[in-house]
């Protein structure tokens, strides 16, 4: 009796633990149903296994991934899988191991790894359909990735990541030859037409074809989207015009700029200069009056004073024209050390909060609050910058993911080689996007420090140019009612090629009255 209780007692174990393994078995069939809801990748999991017909322990693990969506896990299961197999060197393979990397936060990887493919109209069609959905044309890794374009690939993704990425480095581009060409082949409604036609305008600007570029132009305002704001737009157009002899056209389109906009100090200074070159210095010096508030320090360029004291000079307003000169000082003297400081410090805070204000989005100047005042003008309209500072952050992010996926191999015996090259080289080129943002930011802070001593000398001739005619005033006016003529401590030495301030020369006192009107007729006779 008791023999038959023990053997009712196995058999009955015995059952439990088949019923256990088939449980288990069932779970890993592939035609369960509960597994393939489960299972985002099941038609990859079958193509798999016609591709790996004898797989290994460790490639039926990393089926296993696949199958289940857990594309981390398979990433870090690939090297021990396939390391030196036949299906690694493959274009499925390859395919495969670019988009785990591309899977797990490291795009950018994964599309050059992806590019290093000979022949990519052998990779499946559904691994090619999981890279098209992985990667559309507006994706920023395509902007990123350091890859060149090859005609097979037109196999792989459609025409517009093809587009994209042609595209990409437009601002580099000023053949005007090749941009012709890629104009006319890309469509009407893409956004990346728009893109080339603006480009293409710049380029026909470049190479002294006016003409050329406002009738491009004129097809790249009717865009949509449009590629740049229309502020911008209207400001080419007015450049344009004002290149050709068209003043009061070009004052036009300067007018149709905001003074909410980011252009407006800018438009404001060009009309000063349209109403100079139309023999209206009047005018231009009523335009330019509005720069000269330091409301606007900052946002006004050098050149602002140099027109409007110009402007002066020409109607003979020598009071004003030193008023300026000294004002001058006053707002770049202390700018220009600053912007000097940015150019040649290796750590400067002013820039590490712009970049990162940049790694979030476009800024404006009213967004930068008191750093505008110290940091370069054009700062916030620099598109080279602004990519810069995106690229710096995405590949951030990417040299992280890297270096989780390295984190996560400690488990796994003889794995840290692949991984650990890695996480070294992702973030090494993190850290020179950052510093090639910075390089930028020093860049600009020094063309603007060079502009400003190239005002300071132009205006050192328009003082020379006061001095001298004011010498001719006090002769023509002789006699007459007024004090006229400069006074200074000695005698004021003009000097044109270096970093003289006005504020550093001594003082003046002019009152002119009726003698500019007589040194005017003294020439005309």
């Amino acid at each position: 009796m008791r023999l038959v209780l023990a053997a009712l007692v196995l058999l009955s174990h015995m059952a439990v633990a088949q019923e256990s393994l088939e449980s288990l078995l069932d779970d890993a069939k592939p035609g369960d149903g509960a597994t393939k809801a489960q299972s985002p990748n099941s038609a990859l999991f079958y193509i798999l296994q016609t591709l790996l017909t004898d797989p290994t322990p460790d490639q039926s693990l990393f089926i296993r991934h696949m199958e289940a969506g857990d594309w981390g896990k398979a990433l870090i299961q690939y090297p021990v899988a396939f390391d030196k197999s036949t299906f690694e060197k493959t274009p499925n393979g390859k395919a495969l191991f670019a988009l785990a990397h591309f899977k797990n936060g490291m795009p950018v990887t994964g599309l050059e790894l992806l590019f290093n493919i000979d022949q990519p109209n052998k990779i499946h069609p559904e691994i090619r359909r999981l890279w098209r959905e992985a990667a559309p044309e507006n994706h920023f890794a395509w902007t990123l990735a350091q890859i060149n374009w090859s005609p097979t690939f037109s196999e792989v993704f459609p025409s517009e990541v093809e587009f994209r990425v042609l595209t990409r480095d437009l601002y580099t581009h000023t053949d005007v030859a090749e941009l012709q060409k890629l104009f006319a082949r890309l469509p009407s409604s893409s956004a990346e037409r728009g893109r080339v036609g603006w480009q293409l305008v710049i380029a026909y600007s470049m190479a002294g074809k006016v003409e050329d570029a406002a009738r491009t132009l004129t097809q790249v305002i009717k865009a949509s989207p449009a590629p740049v704001s229309m502020d911008l737009m209207n400001m080419t157009a007015a450049r344009l015009l004002y290149n050709r002899g068209f003043f009061a056209a070009a004052i036009k389109y300067y007018e149709k700029i905001a003074r909410t906009s980011e252009y407006w100090p800018d438009a404001q200074e060009e009309i000063a200069w349209a109403y100079q070159r139309k023999g209206e210095p009047q005018n231009g010096i009523a335009i330019s009056q509005s720069l000269m508030v330091p409301a606007l320090a900052g946002q006004v360029s050098a050149e602002s004073f140099f027109v409007h004291s110009l402007g002066q000079l020409k109607i003979c307003d020598y009071a004003g024209v030193l008023t300026t000169l000294g004002q001058f000082p006053k707002e770049f003297k202390g700018r220009s050390e600053r912007l000097k400081t940015i150019a040649a410090s290796t750590d400067s805070p002013i820039v590490k909060r712009l970049l990162e204000t940049l790694k979030n989005g476009r800024v404006t100047t009213k967004a930068l609050g008191k750093d505008a005042q110290d940091l370069p003008r054009l700062i916030s309209r620099d598109e080279r910058l602004y990519r810069m500072a995106q690229s710096a952050k995405h590949l951030e992010a990417e040299a992280k993911a890297a270096d989780a996926t390295y984190t996560k191999t400690f488990s796994n015996t003889g794995l840290q080689g692949y991984f650990d090259k890695l996480r070294q080289n992702t973030m090494a080129r993190a850290r020179r996007a950052g510093a090639d943002a910075q390089a930028r930011v020093k860049e600009l802070a020094l063309q603007e420090a060079d502009q400003i001593k190239e005002i300071l000398r132009k205006l050192h001739i328009v003082e020379a140019e006061v001095i001298q005619q004011m010498g001719v005033t006090n002769r023509i006016a002789a006699g007459g009612a007024g004090e006229t003529g400069s006074k200074a401590k000695d005698t004021v030495k003009f000097k044109a090629d270096g970093e003289l301030w006005f504020d550093e020369i001594g003082n003046y006192r002019v009152d002119v009255k009726k003698a500019c009107r007589g040194a005017q007729k003294g020439k005309s006779t």
